[in-house]
């Protein structure tokens, strides 16, 4: 009996087992080595007759569980944007587990498209991982009260090939003009740390020297002291790989070494929009000139000096260059413009300007209940009000299927402030309803479990014993209230259902009408009105009225005078009416 009982395959059953031998195992209560049982499959718990009783309770509570209230999933652990970078040829693994009673089952999502059947594994392995495996990851979590949507991850595969072009290069510059070397080709994610050197291993840094954002070297007023041979070397800092490009060779053409030139905004800053909290922002204005000592650069955010705008930033080197926005908030969205003159005069300020456009995930401004009741064939909003920079968009999911795809979206509707609206509740709405808010700077989503309210069919108008006459038509009641609409089924004389067809028809209300009624449909007729919440039945009786006629009328009859005539009038009639025959001759009563 107790390897029978043991041998229940329930996967819930056993996970709650194991997890309890595990607790237990930690403890030293009990050592009974004369027991061992074993589960099919590929564990088996402790040899340990204390242990089993254990087992037999867990195993009870197991049962007992099932009658629990139903409990939609939510989400305890959603994909994490943390460390989405994995490197090719290695393991990733996605994380997504959600509580909820039945417990909830998992399925994933690769761009949109389903990847394998719903299982109870919450985590998902991506194996040997290939450039192609990069991707926008989702998981939904499915229990019987309805499904959800995870947050979503941006899977990357690190990855970083050479220097596509190894031929040495020239760049030809005329003295006191700035160079501007290209970093030549590479595939790379994510994207190298560069770092450039010259042949002769002097130190790039200084006055003179400058890395854009987009790893070219800048080498500003050059002489014949910067004519040489310069490389990059590329750092994929994920996978810890190193490629050195072919060298760049400067030639320095001839020209004026002595005389002033003007300022020329080599690099601009450029538009961006970033999101809220980044922890720094670059923003570069590199300029030329001649002397470089007298150069001097100055930041403005909406034409006031940066410093004076209250906005936290930095000047990353001692020129002014680089203007770092820090930590930032709706407070550095503007217009920022960097103004480069020589100290010395003679030529006019030279401007260029960005505009920065801080964006803000959506957020949602009032809380959404975790569950909705609504009356069966009424109108429910479910709100949704979120913002953001910009304003999100917002689009409804009901078990993560788009409502406005729905074959009833007629009943749909999304007003003003994202709120949606069902009208006609049915049993189907029931479910979970998520709304999701999106925008350039991300995705946010909230959910509710609608739950549809049913009642018990009441008898409004039960059947009544209805008396008719032969041949007329007759009805028999059965009006009840209840949500949804209970159906009915109606049964003759406690036996088979009656078949509404021919002159017997149910009416939209549920009662009963026998059209034409004849003798035989005299009897018991009973109604069962029932919906998800219950029936209810009651019982009422035909009775049919035979009519009284004649059905063998008096006949022409000859007689001898004297002798007695008989004639017949036989009349049929309901055994519970009484009659009288009146004989008349000529028209006159006789008798």
């Amino acid at each position: 009996m107790l390897a029978r009982i043991l041998n229940i395959k329930s996967s819930r059953t056993r996970t709650n087992i194991m997890e309890e031998k595990e607790r237990l195992s930690t403890k030293s209560h009990c050592s009974c080595p004369r027991f061992r049982i074993e589960f099919s499959g590929s564990f088996c718990v402790t040899e340990c007759v204390c242990f089993t009783l254990v087992l037999l309770g867990i195993l009870l509570l197991g049962t007992s569980v099932k009658a629990e209230s139903l409990q939609a999933p939510r989400f305890i652990t959603q994909p994490s944007s943390s460390s989405s970078i994995v490197s090719e040829g290695r393991t990733k693994i996605l994380q997504c587990q959600a509580l909820g009673y039945p417990q909830p089952q998992y399925r994933w999502l690769k761009d949109a498209v389903e990847l394998g059947d719903f299982s109870t594994e919450h985590f998902y392995r991506i194996l040997n991982t290939r450039r192609e495996d990069g991707g926008n990851y989702q998981c939904v979590a499915k229990n019987d009260v309805g499904s959800i949507l995870s947050k979503a991850i941006d899977v990357s595969v690190a990855y970083m090939g050479v220097f596509e072009d190894q031929s040495e290069r020239t760049v030809s510059v005329s003295w006191g003009e700035a160079a501007i070397l290209e970093l030549p080709a590479i595939l790379s994610h994510p994207e190298p740390l560069v770092i450039w050197q010259a042949d002769d291993g002097t130190q790039l840094y200084g006055r003179k020297y400058a890395v854009t954002t987009q790893h070219q070297l800048i080498i500003l007023s050059v002489t014949d002291s910067d004519q040489k041979a310069y490389r990059a070397r590329a750092t994929n800092t994920q996978l810890g790989k190193e490629e050195n490009s072919a060298y760049i060779r400067l030639v320095v053409r001839g020209g004026d070494p002595g005389g002033e030139i003007a300022p020329e905004i080599i690099v601009s800053p450029r538009d961006m929009n970033i999101l809220k909290d980044s922890q720094a922002t670059e923003l570069q204005c590199i300029v030329n000139a001649r002397p470089l000592h007298e150069l001097e650069t100055l930041w403005m955010k909406d034409g006031i000096p940066i410093e004076n705008t209250g906005i936290s930033y930095n000047l990353n080197d001692p020129w002014n260059r680089t203007l770092s926005l820090v930590s930032a908030n709706l407070t550095h969205t503007g217009r920022y413009t960097c103004q480069a003159r020589l100290r010395s005069g003679g030529f006019p300020t030279v401007t260029a300007d960005a505009q920065v456009i801080v964006l803000e995930t959506p957020m949602f401004v009032s809380n959404v209940r975790p569950e909705t009741l609504g009356e069966y064939g009424s109108t429910v909003t479910l709100p949704c009000e979120a913002t953001g920079t910009p304003a999100p968009s917002v689009r409804w999911l009901h078990n993560t299927q788009d409502v406005m795809s729905s074959t009833q979206r007629d009943r749909y509707m999304v007003e003003e402030d994202k709120s949606l609206v069902i009208k006609k509740l049915r049993m189907e709405d029931t479910g979970m309803y998520q709304c999701v808010a999106t925008n350039e700077a991300g995705s946010d989503s909230v959910n509710t479990w609608l739950k549809v309210k049913t009642s018990a069919p009441i008898m409004e108008m039960p059947p009544q014993n209805v008396t008719v006459l032969d041949g007329k038509d007759a009805i028999i009641s059965c009006r009840v209230a209840g949500a949804p609409t209970p159906n009915i089924t109606w049964y003759y004389q406690d036996s088979a259902p009656v078949d509404p067809s021919g002159r017997l028809q149910v009416l939209e209300s549920g009662d009963l009408l026998v059209a034409a009624v004849r003798e035989s449909d005299a009897g018991k007729y009973s109604c069962v009105r029932a919906n998800e919440a219950g029936q209810v039945t009651a019982a009422g009786y035909l009775s049919v009225l035979v009519r009284t006629q004649i059905i063998q009328p008096p006949v022409d009859t000859r007689v001898l005078l004297g002798n007695t005539a008989t004639l017949q009038c036989k009349v049929s009639s309901d055994p519970t009416v009484p009659y009288q025959v009146d004989w008349f001759h000529n028209g006159q009563p006789v008798g």
